[in-house]
């Protein structure tokens, strides 16, 4: 009945991993491939604050910019790798002037997939630092329900 119960916890952990992954891979992947994005010369054609509503709790910051990719124009409204929401009036408006957005003149692209651009990577170092650690504390939850799996069916083990 032990053996049954140690199979049942290293699968829960093994889930938990792969929920984790559905729910933040693209994210988690965006962000640890983004430090390989090219930076290519934009141009903001625009910046604003889209109020609270009934389907959206904060402020976000929502934008288009244009940018050349091998001789193509292209446009993209993604100005960050996570939607830049906020949850205090004036800051969404005190973010845009500090990170000076409808100034940008350089935006990161990514090679891979060069329909995908944004103009910052997140918030701030903090944000990415979070985002950065989830990516690592989501590997090691699989990596424990792995080594979990492989030591309650290695053969020779004793029911407990």
């Amino acid at each position: 009945m032990r053996r049954l119960g140690d199979v049942l916890l290293s699968l829960l952990v093994l889930a938990t991993s792969v929920g984790l992954l559905a729910a933040f891979g693209g994210l988690m992947r965006d962000l640890v491939s983004s430090t390989t994005w090219q930076a290519t010369p934009c141009s903001v054609e625009h910046v604003g604050v889209d109020p609270p509503d009934e389907e959206q709790l904060g402020w976000i910051v929502r934008g288009r910019f244009a940018y050349e990719w091998d001789g193509e124009p292209r446009v993209s409204e993604r100005l960050a790798l996570a939607p830049l929401e906020f949850h205090e009036p004036g800051y969404a408006e005190h973010f845009i002037s500090q990170r000076s957005l409808a100034e940008a003149t350089v935006c990161l692209v990514n090679p891979r997939a060069p329909e995908v651009a944004v103009l910052i990577r997140s918030k701030s170092r903090l944000e990415t630092a979070v985002w950065s650690a989830g990516v690592v504390f989501t590997l090691l939850i699989g990596i424990l329900g792995i080594w979990l799996l492989a030591a309650t069916l290695r053969p020779g083990r004793e029911p407990g």
